[in-house]
């Protein structure tokens, strides 16, 4: 049925499928404009929505700050292992006698007996 407004006696209302006299329709305006007024729900959710993003941000912020940490220290980790191998193989190499004589002649100025070192002098 569609809706039938009269100047005094009754409307028909769309919504409920009623009738209202007119001081329904007065009252019934009332109460939809009381609503209106401030709404904590959508504040509240505003709040924990932006609350929710701060704690995303933070997290991200302190989840680079690891990546970065740790990228250092897998270059240190790298130097090390690559300052480990340079030693075992200088201990491997010390194990030669041949290799120690050629650091005693270089390094110290050793010579065996009977050789006559060679030393040149500068001409500053």
């Amino acid at each position: 049925m569609p809706p039938v407004e009269c100047a005094d006696f009754a409307v028909w209302d769309t919504l409920s499928g009623e009738t209202l006299g007119v001081e329904d329709k007065a009252r019934k305006k009332e109460k939809a404009g009381a609503g209106r007024g401030f709404n904590w729900f959508a504040i509240l959710l505003a709040a924990i929505v932006a609350y929710g993003g701060w704690i995303l941000a933070d997290q991200q912020m302190t989840m680079g700050a690891l990546d970065d940490d740790m990228a250092a220290a897998r270059e240190r980790l790298q130097a090390a292992r690559t300052e480990n191998q340079q030693l075992k193989d200088e201990n491997t190499r010390l194990q030669d006698d041949g290799y120690i004589e050629k650091l005693a002649r270089e390094e110290l100025g050793m010579t065996r007996k009977g050789e006559m070192p060679y030393i040149y002098a500068d001409n500053k």
